[in-house]
């Protein structure tokens, strides 16, 4: 079923589990003032002091923040997030921290030298065990997970998530969101991919063991979403894989150009016109 416009989406921005490309798409189909983004604890307080009446006119709420965002709002929420095979989101998360100069954790991690291995056994450099669940179920960080907490995160996801979405299958999770909330055709460019990085087949055996075993819940959630993915898939009928192959075809085209936040559309526009790779 359709969800009203007037909806707010939250969308629940896992690390490392293709949220930066979505959030892309979510730029694009919102307007900058209806969008409020959270990249830190204290963007969720600001939001917070807002009179009721001002945290009212976002139409979008995004980024890395953890389920419970709904109960700062009045009007009806929807749910959005992106999940990722637990052992590809965790190799993906230390490479991105190794390689990446921007962020604030990646220095300590290098003077640290600390392998995958390491920081996934004793939960460093914001390597903590079953991530994934920790979000969905609204987890303080500082804290175990629990048997409970998995439960929590599987019935948030019935109940309050239009799309539950899987990196694996981003494609089809899209198209599904689109279809949930009326957008125009979402076209994406990949963003923020971590190249280089060795697969989780060429770690070492006691390496995986570790991860799978740090992030056993993690697992079943995933296997969870799985499940009702593809039924919603299923439920869509033979249409869906002939509209999921079209878009594909379609975003090939398109995608580098309108698959992007409005600055970088500018960018492109300008650049097709004057042929100058800068402006």
């Amino acid at each position: 079923m359709k969800r009203a416009a007037a909806d707010v989406v939250v969308f629940v921005h896992i690390p490392k589990a293709a949220g930066t490309s979505l959030r892309a798409v979510l730029e694009r189909q919102y307007r900058s003032g209806e969008l409020y983004t959270v990249e830190a604890l204290e963007r969720i307080q600001e939001f917070a002091a807002l009179p009721q009446t001002q945290r009212d006119r976002y139409r979008c709420i995004q980024g890395h923040l953890h389920f419970g965002m709904h109960r700062l709002l009045s009007k009806p929420c929807c749910y959005l997030t992106m999940l990722r095979d637990p052992r590809e989101r965790v190799v993906s998360q230390y490479y991105y921290l190794w390689n990446s100069r921007s962020h604030p954790e990646h220095s300590r991690l290098r003077a640290s030298g600390r392998s995958l291995a390491e920081c996934v056994d004793r939960g460093l450099h914001l390597m903590r065990d079953n991530e994934q669940v920790r979000y969905l179920a609204g987890v303080c960080p500082t804290r175990g997970v629990t048997d409970g907490d998995l439960a929590a995160a599987k019935q948030h996801v019935q109940a309050l998530f239009g799309v539950a979405g899987l990196a694996e299958q981003f494609d089809e999770s899209l198209l599904l969101m689109a279809d949930h909330l009326g957008w125009s055709l979402p076209y994406y460019e990949r963003r923020n991919t971590n190249r280089g990085r060795p697969g989780v087949d060429a770690l070492d055996q006691r390496t995986r063991t570790l991860i799978e075993a740090r992030n056993e819940l993690d697992g079943e959630l995933y296997e969870f979403v799985q499940g009702r993915l593809s039924d919603r898939i299923r439920s869509q009928g033979p249409d869906f894989q002939r509209r999921l192959e079209a878009f594909r075809r379609a975003n090939a085209r398109h995608g580098p150009f309108f698959g992007t936040s409005r600055a970088s559309l500018w960018r492109h526009v300008t650049q097709a016109f004057t042929g100058k790779s800068d402006i």
